[in-house]
C-alpha cells in the first residue's frame, strides 16, 4: 500500500473515479487529489478544506415570514403569532409576540410615515412598533340627518360621511338623499369622533 503527500484538494469534488485513482496534476503539473466525498466542507481556490459556516437556531418553534428594512424594528411570525423581532446589543434575537394570525405567508410594507402594514391575504393590520392596529378607519356610522331652520335653497341634497384616524381617512358611507324646503338646513345628530361630511348643492 503505497502512501501520498496530499497537497491540494483544487480538483473538487469526483465521486465518478474509483478511489485509487483521485489523482490528477493541474495545469501547472503541481500534483493533487480529486476529493471523493465532502459533508459540509467548502474547497478554496488553492484546494484547501474548511468546515462550511453553519447556523444555530436562536429562536424556538416554527418560524416564517421574517422581515425588516434595516431599521430597528423587524417582524416575523413565530409559531402562527405575529411578533416584532429586535437585535439584542449580543446579538440574540428579542421576540414580542403582537398578535396570532395563523401560519398563512405575511407580506409587509413600510408605509409613509414610518407604520408598517402587514396582511396575510385574510388578516391584515398596521404595526407602530409592537403596536398592530387596524389597516384602515372605519367608516363611521351614518348621523341621522333632521331639517331645520336655515338659509339652504330648496332642493336635494345628496350627503355621505368619512372618518379620519392614525390609519388615514375610511371609506366613504352610502349616500344619503335629504329634501329640503326653501330656508331650511340639515341637522346632524350622533356624529362620530373624527366625522368628515361631504354635501352636494342643490339637487348636485
Amino acid at each position: 500500500m503505497r502512501s501520498q503527500k496530499i497537497t491540494s484538494f483544487a480538483p473538487g469534488l469526483n465521486n465518478r473515479r474509483p478511489p485509487d485513482q483521485l489523482d490528477e496534476r493541474l495545469r501547472d503539473g503541481t500534483p493533487a487529489t480529486f476529493l471523493r466525498e465532502a459533508v459540509n466542507c467548502d474547497i478554496s481556490a488553492k484546494g484547501t478544506i474548511r468546515r462550511r459556516p453553519g447556523y444555530t437556531q436562536s429562536v424556538a418553534g416554527v418560524v416564517h415570514s421574517v422581515w425588516g428594512d434595516g431599521q430597528a424594528q423587524g417582524y416575523a411570525v413565530v409559531d402562527g403569532i405575529l411578533s416584532g423581532v429586535r437585535v439584542a446589543p449580543t446579538g440574540q434575537p428579542f421576540v414580542v409576540p403582537i398578535t396570532f394570525v395563523g401560519h398563512r405567508r405575511v407580506s409587509y410594507s413600510r408605509g409613509a410615515q414610518g407604520e408598517v402594514y402587514w396582511s396575510n391575504g385574510g388578516l391584515s393590520g398596521r404595526l407602530v412598533g409592537e403596536i398592530n392596529t387596524p389597516a384602515s378607519t372605519a367608516t363611521p356610522p351614518t348621523p341621522t340627518l333632521e331639517i331645520t331652520s336655515g338659509a339652504l335653497p330648496a332642493g336635494r341634497y345628496l350627503l355621505a360621511f368619512t372618518r379620519t384616524g392614525p390609519a388615514g381617512e375610511s371609506a366613504a358611507t352610502q349616500l344619503s338623499a335629504v329634501d329640503v324646503p326653501a330656508n331650511s338646513g340639515i341637522q346632524l345628530t350622533g356624529c362620530a369622533s373624527g366625522t368628515e361630511v361631504f354635501m352636494t348643492g342643490p339637487n348636485g
